[in-house]
């Protein structure tokens, strides 16, 4: 009886204890994603003060995208959005994949290659910001750089409207591979040694090894990070409001909405820009994710 007892305090214990740890997420959901996107929505229909206002907001986001001077031009948020969502897919994506398979070659000093590209994740945003501004300014490291070399002084990069977008892209560059990296280099770890030696007896050149073995048995991870990339298409861009402010034609749809909720106090208006983008985003990630199953199927080992 008293093993039986014991056997059933510690079954109530394990039940007790399971339903707590489950509880953890599914509060998370219902509390910060659930409750959180029904009354962005909500409030997409109301005004400041709460009344209800039918489609205002969606109009005023029509009127800004439509019009030839507009307060806030969509336009060019979006635009730029777009831009670095294309940038960070197709040009840091297959970047970080190249030094992660520098990395999982074990290749002559990947140990600091590693530690330089992740570097920038360990300290902390304001200050590789202000590093990257120093570096760039007039009279700045870069600048003495290029005129000790006999060029021209350097251009104001975030401080005219011909560089300023793209002097952010190279910020995003320098300081974007740390978390892919991880990822990457350690799917290629998993990839089976005996599959590559037979791939050298066979004569497979590195590029063949890349293209043939190690992209393909890495496909996974490389779908799951385009998928997650997808979903987050209408938040791409750069440390905005530290670089430039959303001046010099920077202006993207996250800092847009970021500015009229804590420079201009809209509320309704940034729920109404972020439903927008919600209902545009969800087709496109439930597509992406349907494209890429029809592409290729993920192959076990």
């Amino acid at each position: 009886m008293k093993n039986n007892l014991t056997f059933s305090q510690r079954r109530i214990q394990k039940n007790l204890f399971l339903t707590v740890m489950l509880a953890i997420p599914v509060i998370h959901f219902f509390v910060f994603w659930l409750y959180l996107n029904i009354n962005s929505f909500v409030l997409a229909f109301q005004n400041a003060k709460g009344d209800f206002v039918g489609w205002a907001n969606f109009q005023w986001f029509w009127e800004n995208l439509t019009s030839d001077r507009p307060a806030l031009d969509m336009g060019i948020a979006i635009k730029n959005t777009v831009i670095f969502w294309l940038f960070g897919t197709f040009v840091e994506g297959p970047i970080a994949i190249a030094i992660s398979y520098f990395v999982y070659k074990r290749i002559r000093g990947y140990n600091a290659f590693r530690v330089i590209t992740y570097l920038p994740c360990i300290i902390g945003s304001m200050v590789m910001v202000a590093v990257y501004k120093s570096f760039i300014r007039s009279e700045g490291p870069l600048d003495i750089i290029v005129q000790t070399l006999g060029g021209e002084p350097i251009p104001k990069f975030l401080y005219d409207s011909r560089y300023a977008l793209g002097a952010t892209l190279v910020y995003n560059l320098w300081n974007g591979f740390g978390t892919s990296i991880i990822l990457y280099s350690g799917a290629m770890e998993r990839i089976p040694k005996e599959v590559v030696e037979y791939a050298y007896l066979d004569g497979v050149t590195p590029w063949k090894e890349v293209v043939h073995i190690t992209f393909p048995l890495i496909w996974p991870t490389w779908s799951m990070m385009f998928i997650l990339s997808v979903g987050d298409i209408f938040t791409a861009g750069g440390p905005t409001l530290l670089l430039t402010g959303g001046n010099y034609e920077t202006m993207t749809i996250s800092f847009a909405m970021f500015q009229q909720v804590y420079f201009y106090d809209q509320v309704t208006r940034a729920a109404a820009i972020g439903s927008i983008f919600t209902l545009i985003g969800v087709p496109l990630v439930l597509f992406s994710r349907w494209l890429l199953s029809k592409i290729r199927t993920t192959e076990e080992y």
